[in-house]
């Protein structure tokens, strides 16, 4: 016991024991306090990628001498399918604004979403979109019955 050889390795074992917590408890604070590197995370709303304007789209699309659907010929198209009314008005503001006939999937993806995207509450937008591209597919699927696609050229019917 009087041995100072004894004690002194349980000292210093017991101090770092109990300087342990301390200096733990010192970092948890400086954590939890905001500092000059810590930003409190804010919700941001999500980002969709930055698509021209429709009326860049529009210029684009006259400047290229591309023919408009006529309403009646959407309009039948749009009822005979059966689509819900805000898909409808979603498309046809599309076609309206667009004023396209010989669209390509991704125009109609495109456009189609942000316009979805534009008009619809967060929670619907999905669901609206399924049934918007559905009917902006079938327009351009029927693009030759609805007499808006560019008529084929005679020596391909003779080929074919």
């Amino acid at each position: 016991m009087d041995n100072p050889e004894g004690i002194a390795p349980e000292d210093p074992h017991s101090r770092d024991q109990r300087q342990t917590p301390k200096s733990s408890n010192r970092a948890d604070e400086q954590a939890s306090k905001p500092g000059p590197s810590y930003e409190e995370p804010r919700y941001s709303p999500p980002r969709f990628p930055d698509y021209p304007t429709m009326q860049q789209l529009q210029t684009a699309m006259e400047q290229s001498g591309r023919a408009a659907i006529l309403m009646q010929d959407l309009e039948h198209i749009l009822d005979t399918n059966g689509f819900n009314e805000i898909a409808n008005r979603v498309a046809m503001d599309y076609i309206n604004t667009r004023g396209l006939a010989n669209l390509t999937a991704e125009e109609v993806y495109e456009a189609t979403h942000l316009r979805a995207f534009e008009m619809l509450p967060h929670g619907v937008h999905r669901y609206m979109i399924n049934h918007t591209l559905q009917a902006m597919s079938h327009i351009v699927d029927n693009r030759e019955v609805l007499g808006v696609a560019p008529e084929p050229n005679a020596e391909n019917n003779e080929n074919a």
